[in-house]
């Protein structure tokens, strides 16, 4: 797995330029679902690493990370990536296959220009929803949720969603099943809630699915 730092990440890192693996031959899919970009940040004065994934721009977030966990990144993004995915409904033997074939975690430059371009508009997005940042843990398991699910804009001027592209490259770098269909990468465990709203002489309800990775703040924004 290619992980492509801005200067000031592999500085923080105390990465050398002999230490970093060569960036070319993750441009096109399916290796380019196997390359990061990252960035640290300042979020309201506090160091975040933003990490977003070349082919679907799906975002991973390590908030708040101690100068120790610097030399560990490498451990701390792939708890990471592993935990979102699984957050998102991945099924566990697909997020080993992809993290297996990935391989271990190699540290390079961006890539170019238009990268880095994209991967600011990610820092912007967390930014936005930073009320979904938890400070009591490094790994973000609830803000790639949120960001997972705005809209982007591709080179060829179209429209896609984070998550659902994450999940359609993942249905294609799994193959296909015994009859012949794309293999289906979720395994989502719901709950299932009944939803009244009390209003004199009226019997208003719907009746809502909920994934149980959701936290209740979630929960909050679906009943509203």
């Amino acid at each position: 797995m290619l992980i492509q730092c801005t200067q000031a990440l592999l500085n923080k890192m105390k990465i050398t330029k002999d230490e970093l693996a060569p960036r070319e031959g993750f441009e096109y899919f399916p290796n380019s679902l196997k390359a990061w970009h990252a960035n640290i940040v300042n979020i309201d004065r506090r160091k975040a690493v933003i990490i977003m994934n070349n082919e679907t721009r799906y975002i991973v977030v390590i908030y708040r990370p101690k100068p120790k966990d610097f030399t560990r990144m490498k451990e701390l993004i792939k708890d990471a990536i592993i935990t979102v995915l699984r957050m998102e409904g991945i099924r566990e033997d697909v997020i080993n296959r992809y993290m297996a074939d990935a391989g271990g975690i190699m540290f390079s430059k961006t890539a170019n220009r238009s990268m880095v371009a994209k991967m600011n508009n990610a820092v912007h997005e967390v930014e936005f929803m930073q009320e979904y940042l938890d400070e009591s843990t490094p790994i973000q398991r609830y803000i790639s949720i949120v960001v997972g699910r705005a809209i982007q804009n591709s080179l060829r001027d179209e429209w896609f969603i984070p998550i659902e592209k994450l999940i359609k490259c993942l249905d294609i770098y799994c193959g296909k099943d015994k009859n012949g269909d794309l293999e289906d990468v979720l395994d989502v465990d719901l709950y299932q809630l009944r939803i009244k709203i009390n209003m004199n002489g009226f019997d208003i309800w719907r009746r809502v699915l909920v994934p149980s990775t959701y936290s209740f703040r979630h929960l909050h924004n679906i009943t509203r």
